[in-house]
């Protein structure tokens, strides 16, 4: 196992971290190539990219999952890191918007900013799920009568 991972710091403000610059401090061969994948997965927020650009095929890291309880740990920490930052992102086209080009025959004449409601839902779900989650009754009780002969249900 490697205790020695370091803890976890997420990019600050939205800033990319050169890929040369890991978040984590190398220790050895092994724990750098976790950090590595580490420092890569808070970027890019896939197993597959991140396992690809550290030169390791992504089976790895899910053997570092089941093996390593250090790397499990320092794994959430990034995964939470990625919620985040999707999360910020999330905002950001909803209440921000995203600046788009407008054409007039194929020629751009302006911008304009698209707003996602959409996004804007989800979000306000997520920060508020007592108010406005979707709700759902199901009625999972059951009605079961044992058939007797000469019994009918409808005689009772």
């Amino acid at each position: 196992m490697d205790d020695n991972l370091p803890a976890i710091t997420p990019p600050l403000n939205g800033t990319v971290i050169d890929k040369d610059s890991p978040i984590w401090p190398v220790y050895s061969d092994k724990t750098e190539i976790k950090s590595r994948f580490l420092n890569h997965f808070t970027q890019c927020g896939q197993v597959y990219k991140a396992a690809y650009a550290c030169g390791i095929v992504p089976a790895r890291h899910y053997r570092w999952l089941q093996q390593d309880e250090v790397y499990r740990r320092s794994f959430a920490e990034a995964e939470a890191i990625v919620a985040d930052l999707l999360e910020s992102e999330v905002v950001r086209r909803a209440v921000e918007g995203t600046e788009e080009t407008v054409y007039r025959a194929g020629e751009p004449v302006g911008t304009t900013r698209k707003y996602s409601d959409l996004l804007l839902i989800f979000a306000t779900k997520g920060a508020k799920p007592d108010k406005y989650a979707d709700r759902q009754r199901i009625d999972h009780r059951v009605t079961a009568v044992k058939v007797y002969e000469g019994f009918d249900p409808e005689d009772v």
